[in-house]
């Protein structure tokens, strides 16, 4: 069993982690082509990982599993977000051709 304190560190982190998650799917097409994967990145890593090193200034072990969980999650999800929002309006497109010319 893991001590109280790394399990609520971890309960925060994973909160944090689908608070961030929601933000990146909330975004939309002007945000994602304004800025590139990167700099949405860095930018949200560093938002969420403030919540870390203000609550816990003394903890910086805290800081560096929570930067490392927020990094990950935010590369694969702006990943997936600009393929989701993308590919989908390709294959709108498509479709709309498809039934004009049927």
């Amino acid at each position: 069993m893991l001590p109280r304190r790394d399990a609520d560190v971890r309960a925060r982190v994973e909160l944090r982690r689908c608070e961030l998650i929601q933000e990146i799917h909330g975004m939309g097409a002007d945000s994602l082509l304004r800025e590139s994967e990167e700099e949405i990145c860095t930018r949200l890593v560093t938002k969420y990982e403030s919540y870390f090193s203000t609550a816990n200034a003394g903890e910086q072990g805290d800081v560096l599993i929570a930067r490392e969980a927020f990094t990950i999650t935010a590369r694969e999800n702006v990943a997936r977000r600009k393929s989701n929002l993308f590919s989908g309006a390709v294959k709108r497109t498509t479709a709309v051709v498809k039934r004009k010319t049927a």
